[in-house]
């Protein structure tokens, strides 16, 4: 390289105007660029470590590209430092150099950007270790590449060992790997998995929260029953509906007065819903409210509150089921006739 254009990047570089900073170094880029030639020296290197404390962005990401287009060994030290830096955009353009230069030195410092990082720095970090041929020595550095990569269903096998940096990864996954993430814990099914899944329940996003409800229903979590039944008043749908299926299916019966409320939805699959959980909790407080829809105008609710009055209903209710034997629906028919059954059992015990 000419010692011309590294003396005027030396001295530009010394500009209070962080534009005249920049310019310099894309001086200094386009000089090394023209000139096709290796480094020869030290002093290169020496100056752009020196600019990657430079206060501006541009100027420190620009001195990243600079060493990667150098292209030498010698520049590893310097790229790794660049890791460290505040902006992802530096820290992309040291990952791109790394893998590049194809310097299995780098690969400690790869390793620990796949926990420490924004998604995307920790993806790009796997990608280049992969590059670089690196298998995974522990299983912290296999939940954490799983992470980068986007494997999160994976998770579950490490079991409480994965809990922490899946809780972590929480904080700033987009929606659909929160819901990936949520799944994992709920197959985990530790207590320590329950309140990071709960705080998914205040999550913007609808299908997060589905996707947490989920997951605390397969995580048998019964102490997070007041936040499920606040979440029958959600103004999504789908989360009302899967908060309605799992309280049935955590078996506490402080859940029947809000899931007698639900009965009144608007939304037909909301009410079956609910009435398949009065039944599974069977509580014979919610008779008399499971009994009105039987009348209810769509058919896959009046065959679910036949199922469920043959759990919570008695011998009063023999004579209406009978009535509802003629329904022009064979499945509310045969529902009917198996709980005026039930019923007609529980009378002569």
């Amino acid at each position: 390289m000419t010692r011309i254009a590294l003396w005027l990047a030396q001295h530009q570089l010394k500009s209070k105007t962080p534009a005249r900073r920049l310019r310099a170094l894309q001086s200094l880029r386009s000089a090394i660029n023209d000139a096709v030639v290796a480094l020869d020296d030290k002093i290169t290197v020496a100056l752009l470590n020196h600019v990657l404390t430079d206060p501006e962005v541009e100027v420190r990401q620009e001195a990243t590209a600079i060493l990667a287009d150098l292209r030498d060994v010698r520049t590893v030290p310097t790229l790794i430092r660049a890791l460290s830096d505040p902006s992802e955009s530096v820290q992309e353009s040291a990952i791109a150099a790394l893998k590049r230069l194809d310097d299995r030195a780098a690969i400690a410092a790869l390793v620990l950007k796949l926990s420490n990082g924004t998604p995307t720095v920790q993806w790009r970090a796997a990608q280049a270790l992969k590059s670089l041929g690196w298998q995974p020595n522990t299983s912290q550095e296999q939940i954490y590449y799983f992470i980068a990569t986007g494997a999160i269903r994976q998770l579950s096998v490490f079991g409480t060992e994965a809990i922490k940096p899946l809780t972590d990864f929480l904080r700033t996954a987009t929606a659909d790997k929160k819901s990936a993430a949520a799944n994992a814990l709920g197959e985990i099914a530790e207590p320590a998995v329950f309140k990071p899944l709960q705080s998914l329940l205040r999550d913007a996003e609808p299908t997060v929260r589905t996707a947490a409800i989920y997951a605390l229903e397969q995580a048998g979590c019964r102490d997070c029953q007041p936040a499920l039944i606040g979440a029958l008043r959600d103004s999504a749908r789908n989360v009302r509906l899967v908060a309605a299926q799992a309280l049935g299916s955590l078996g506490d019966t402080s859940a029947v007065e809000p899931l007698i409320k639900l009965l009144n939805d608007k939304d037909w699959e909301i009410r079956r819903a609910a009435l398949d959980s009065l039944g599974k909790l069977g509580d014979t407080r919610a008779f008399p409210s499971v009994a009105k829809p039987l009348d209810d105008t769509d058919q896959e609710v009046r065959e679910g509150a036949a199922n469920a009055l043959g759990r919570v209903g008695n011998e009063t209710i023999v004579e209406k089921l009978v009535m509802t034997m003629v329904d022009a629906h064979a499945g509310v028919r045969q529902a009917a006739a198996r709980a005026a059954a039930a019923a007609g059992d529980s009378s002569c015990r």
